[in-house]
């Protein structure tokens, strides 16, 4: 797998002392591909992280887009993630695990949960038909889907399936929606049916051309500001800049 270090700033040597900044050490490498691994076994939603294939899937570290870089050049967020991807004849997996000083969420099954508080966001692009969806997994344990034709269809609220149903788990090592107290993370873990995907003509497996992405949305009390973070280097903010998805590797 081919890794790229961040590169962003063009400094002068004198500069770089000068300004103390650890480009390489404070910086998280980035991916350009992301391997999905085939399960044998289906995978027990239930955010214990018990399964099997989360000792052999690959995981993938969230950054900072290009434009919400911290102290100028690191792309390592304050709070880190983590997440991989499984799959078998019947489900996409989705295993998140996250830092969070704060877990928020008040949000319900069918919302725009990325208002609502934290949250797990995965989109699944195929390259041949231009369809993708946005999905939601909470911290609460709450579930959105919505499908677009393509990124010229992109229509609210009508892009919400609300008959498409996922598995998601949520297991907090805090407590939720308490600004009094200090949390230390959570985890979301989310089984997605083949079938979301099938209803559409399209088909999740080996010998298909996809991209995905998966994104975080983080609030918390001690920032100034919502910190966003995604498996991919984004040159900006805009989890919907497909271009920026990357391609799947099915193993």
């Amino acid at each position: 797998m081919k890794k790229t270090f961040l590169s962003t700033l063009t400094l002068t040597a004198g500069a770089l002392l000068l300004s103390g900044c650890a480009l390489f050490n404070n910086s998280i490498s980035y991916t350009d591909e992301i391997v999905v691994t085939k399960t044998d076994k289906p995978v027990v939603i239930d955010g214990k992280v018990t399964d099997e294939i989360w000792n052999k899937a690959p995981y993938y570290s969230f950054v900072l887009p290009c434009d919400r870089l911290r102290d100028w050049c690191s792309n390592r967020p304050v709070q880190e993630g983590m997440a991989q991807i499984a799959y078998d004849k019947n489900n996409v997996y989705i295993l998140a695990k996250f830092i969070d000083d704060d877990i928020v969420q008040y949000g319900k099954d069918g919302d725009h949960l990325y208002s609502r508080g934290d949250l797990l966001e995965f989109f699944a692009y195929n390259t041949e038909t231009g369809h993708y969806w946005e999905i939601y997994g909470s911290a609460n344990a709450k579930s959105t889907v919505m499908f677009f034709e393509n990124a010229g269809r992109r229509i609210f609220p009508e892009a919400i399936q609300k008959d498409d149903k996922i598995q998601v788990a949520a297991v907090l090592n805090g407590t939720l929606n308490n600004s009094k107290d200090t949390d230390n993370g959570y985890v979301v873990e989310m089984a997605i049916p083949m079938s979301i995907f099938n209803s559409k003509g399209d088909f999740f497996k080996p010998g298909t051309k996809w991209k995905v992405l998966c994104a975080r949305y983080n609030y918390s009390k001690s920032f100034d500001n919502i910190e966003y973070s995604t498996t991919s280097k984004m040159k900006k903010l805009n989890y919907h800049d497909r271009d920026s998805y990357l391609p799947v590797v099915f193993k």
